[in-house]
């Protein structure tokens, strides 16, 4: 049977007499996709000696497309596939034509949510190229450290100026990924700053089995759909035709971190991801049991991404004064559960 090699108990030297280059057990590879609806589009592939696998896409707000833990699929890829931000059309609920789900998708950073008048659904984040990416691959000690770094700016004559700079971290023995954002407000006028990360899990770490970790001290049904099914909100059903999304809002408890995810006992997995919770105080469940579209979302936000007429619990605004900075970090993880 077929085991795990146990790469801490290595030393660097003694890995380094075992393989010609680190990039055989860890590493990032860039590289450009050169077909169909994502022609153009930069990719940085990265693993880690624990069997930690995922994209991340610098031209897509420097998201994470797919993840997976030793051949197991973390995340769902929608039916769209992944397209190039030339794609999108910011107009109504077109957002949706773009929206591949992946591990990690972006929204903001002005506005969440609905569309309105002035912006599409869930913003222009995630249909943004970064500029200034670098990827840095180096020993620091015992530890091959990778990060991933580039910058987001939305702007427009007359309005915003605002400017997300990402760095996504790790190191070769990791079962765990760190994300650092820095938002910045570079215009001369106070900005409010709408931030959604939209966190999704998918099959087969998403299946009937799985429980959610969504530790809340109240919740709100966005609409009567999600009311009708409060009750069983928090269970996973098997994919169904004709499916209704039932989204609620949530309020995290008072402790001073958030840790939102789910477990599978049957496969033997936890993935979940941390964040401080005064950072981002709005969490979205999102509940989308679809045949073809089987996906649950545990968002972490500023804001909640709902319409003026929508309930949600009261929280408060982000508002960044000329030229402040606020930083939000979010760390990702995989556990095996115990037998």
């Amino acid at each position: 049977m077929m085991t795990s090699f146990d790469f801490d108990r290595l030393t660097r030297k003694e890995l380094m007499k075992r393989i010609g280059d680190i990039s055989q057990v860890a590493g990032v590879t860039q590289s450009t996709i050169h077909d169909g609806e994502g022609y153009g589009v930069r990719i940085c592939d990265v693993k880690t000696a624990s069997g930690l696998r995922f994209t991340v896409l610098p031209d897509r707000c420097m998201d994470i497309f797919d993840m997976s833990y030793k051949g197991i699929p973390l995340s769902p890829i929608s039916k769209t596939g992944l397209k190039n931000p030339e794609s999108y059309n910011s107009q109504g609920f077109n957002w949706l034509r773009q929206f591949y789900c992946g591990l990690l998708t972006t929204c903001g950073l002005d506005h969440v949510g609905p569309p309105t008048s002035e912006r599409g659904l869930h913003g222009f984040a995630s249909n943004t190229r970064a500029k200034d990416v670098s990827v840095e691959q180096t020993w620091q000690g015992e530890v091959f450290t990778m990060r991933i770094s580039g910058t987001i700016k939305q702007a427009t004559m007359f309005g915003e100026n605002i400017e997300l700079r990402r760095t996504i971290s790790l190191n070769h023995l990791a079962d765990w990924v760190e994300i650092e954002d820095q938002v910045t407000n570079l215009a001369f006028q106070p900005q409010e700053i709408e931030l959604l990360y939209h966190v999704n899990f998918g099959f087969p770490l998403l299946n009937t089995c799985s429980e959610m970790i969504l530790p809340t001290t109240s919740v709100v049904p966005r609409d009567c759909i999600a009311q009708q099914n409060l009750k069983s909100s928090e269970q996973v059903s098997p994919p169904q035709c004709g499916y209704q999304e039932q989204v609620y809002f949530h309020q995290a408890t008072d402790s001073a971190m958030v840790e939102l995810g789910i477990s599978n006992p049957e496969l033997g997995l936890k993935f979940s991801y941390q964040y401080e919770n005064q950072s981002l105080p709005c969490i979205t469940q999102w509940n989308q049991f679809g045949a073809g579209d089987y996906v649950l979302g545990l968002e972490s936000g500023t804001a909640y991404p709902a319409s003026e007429a929508d309930p949600t619990p009261a929280y408060s605004r982000l508002v960044l004064a000329p030229f402040e900075t606020k930083t939000i970090k979010l760390k990702f993880k995989v556990e095996e559960l115990p037998c």
